[in-house]
Parts: structure tokens; sequence; C-alpha cells
């Protein structure tokens, strides 16, 4: 049985079950990538939710702390659609090879806004069109100081605004979930800002 010590994840379900599983249905096989692992409760939902749609998943995850790593290792046992990689996440990012793609981008590592947005920006390239980008903890603002100036929420509104043009916007809460989708004209948004409400 898998062994966590936190499930940060089950509130989330049907979050996915709602937004993140009808967007990619379709898709088989299924590429994850997900920043921010932990004890894999999440990869462990995801290895079985999309166990038809031939899933596999890479996950990123330095492990600073070696209990949570050794559980993570435990649990995924048996599983080898999932990939683990212990390194820094802007680390791995950097050396993904330009075709290397994925299905759905998973941000969940350090919450402060400037790892968030260069994750986020990193991440885009490696998104294939009509993809999910998902952002945990939006408006988790529980850092000490003086990280607490530079919540993920400021990082994730910064990347939202920068790339307005190129997603559909698909659920904000907790979570956010943005579809990349073919860029706009800049012509076109600022037309859609200017509209008469």
């Amino acid at each position: 049985m898998p062994e966590f010590t936190a499930d940060w994840f089950a509130p989330i379900i049907p979050v996915w079950e709602t937004h993140v599983v009808p967007q990619v249905a379709h898709l088989n096989p299924l590429r994850v990538l997900e920043l921010g692992t932990h004890e894999g409760r999440s990869v462990l939902w995801m290895a079985e939710r999309f166990k038809a749609q031939q899933v596999t998943i890479s996950c990123v995850d330095f492990w600073y702390d070696v209990p949570p790593y050794e559980r993570f290792k435990r649990n995924i046992a048996g599983y080898d659609n999932i990939i683990p990689h212990r390194k820094h996440a802007v680390d791995y990012l950097m050396t993904l090879r330009a075709d290397e793609m994925f299905d759905v981008i998973y941000i969940d590592t350090e919450h402060v806004a400037q790892e968030t947005i260069l994750q986020a920006c990193l991440s885009w390239k490696h998104l294939n069109m009509s993809g999910l980008l998902i952002f945990d903890d939006y408006p988790w603002d529980k850092l000490p100081e003086p990280a607490r100036a530079y919540p993920t929420k400021r990082g994730v509104d910064a990347f939202l605004s920068c790339f307005e043009p190129e997603y559909q916007l698909i659920h904000k809460d907790w979570q956010v979930i943005v579809k990349k989708i073919e860029p706009r004209l800049i012509s076109e948004v600022e037309q859609t800002r200017n509209a008469p409400q």
C-alpha cells in the first residue's frame, strides 16, 4: 500500500475530474510532467486514472529530505511509466531537448513568485498545443518572511498577464489551469479589452 504523511491532492481530485480529464481524454499516449512530486500522491492518481491512455509521467523534485524520497520510491515501485528526476525544476527544464513535449505540465514546487514564473515560462515551450499548464496553491501565502512578499499568486498573475494571447483560462481557484492555444494577434486582444461592456 502507498504511504503518505500528508494528502494535499485528494481535495483537488474533483477539480481534475471536471477540468483536466475531459481536456485530455482523447490523447493516447498521454505525456505528463510534474514539477514538485514529494511522496507521489498526485502521480499515483494520474498513473491509475490515465492508465488506459498509456500515460507516461516525468516527476521532477530535488527531494531535499531523504525520508520523502524513500517513501516516493516505495510508492512508485512497479510503475515503469513513472520516471523520476532528482534535480531542481529549472535545471531539468533547461536540459530538455526542443522536441521534448508534454500534454500536461503540473507546477507544484517552490511557492515563490520568481520561481513560479520562471518554471512556467520554461515549461510553456515544452507544452503541446491544446495542452494544459496547471499551477497549484494559487492563493497560498504562508511563506516565511521575507519570501512572503513574493507568493505564488504574484508569479502566476505575471505569467497570465504576459502570455494572455496564448492561452484559454479553464479554471481559477486554489489551482489555475490554462489551455495553450494558437496565439491571437495582439490587435485582437486589444479589441477585446476595449470592446464596450
